[in-house]
């Protein structure tokens, strides 16, 4: 189907299918509980649009493939809720995640070098399953292996970050625009990355670090963090 001057936006609690569609003038949203798939869609994005925006607590790589952007807006694909399977991120798009998005016990999330991740969290934002009172953006049960290369870094950034990833926000980042990454008992392993503007954000009490909590398992090697003066960047 082709639709036109619109976001195509499908919600509901059973399965979502979205296939073989052209969406002109705005992006595809699919909303659900259970399984989504989207392959081979087409955006052309308008101002102050996003091209794919996935949500659901079952998100898997098999069924979420094919799509591209071009346009004018935010040329990005966002996953929000939970992943239900392995997956290993590559794509020419950058990966966005406008709230929260979780790697469970036992799921493996690894990203390819030289992908930029875009990231915003509203305050107070969601709050990590470990711990209520403090907001993150991704929470770590599981596994996250972000490693870069010199040649090809990986960069955690801000939506509001037009530097880099092509121009998705305003252009002024600032510090907490995103909420961090939380380990709750997982794994990571960031290497040759850079993670800028993003804080954890502790129910009144301001940001503190952009990675924080406690793995089973932390490899941090030739990395570049950016906080504020006064935050932690690790803690």
């Amino acid at each position: 189907d082709t639709v036109t001057a619109l976001t195509l936006t499908l919600t509901g609690s059973d399965s979502l299918t979205a296939d073989d569609n052209t969406v002109i003038g705005g992006g595809l949203t699919l909303t659900g509980t259970n399984s989504l798939t989207a392959i081979n869609n087409t955006a052309t994005t308008a101002l102050n649009t996003d091209a794919f925006s996935f949500n659901s607590n079952a998100l898997n790589p098999t069924q979420i493939i094919g799509n591209t952007a071009t346009g004018s807006g935010a040329n990005v694909i966002s996953l929000t809720g939970t992943l239900g399977a392995d997956w290993y991120w590559e794509n020419s798009l950058p990966l966005a995640v406008l709230g929260k998005l979780d790697i469970p016990a036992g799921i493996t999330f690894s990203i390819a070098p030289g992908t930029v991740i875009k990231a915003s969290t509203p305050y107070p934002g969601p709050g990590c399953q470990a711990n209520p009172a403090v907001s993150c953006t991704i929470e770590v049960e599981g596994t996250l292996d972000a490693v870069g290369t010199a040649s090809q870094p990986i960069t955690f950034t801000s939506i509001n970050d037009n530097s880099v990833g092509g121009d998705t926000g305003s252009g002024t980042p600032t510090i907490g625009d995103w909420h961090g990454i939380y380990l709750d008992s997982g794994s990571v392993d960031i290497e040759h990355a850079t993670i800028e503007y993003g804080a954890s954000v502790p129910y009144n009490e301001g940001t503190v670090a952009a990675i924080f909590g406690t793995g089973i398992h932390v490899t941090l090697l030739a990395d570049t963090v950016t906080e504020e003066e006064g935050d932690t960047a690790i803690e």
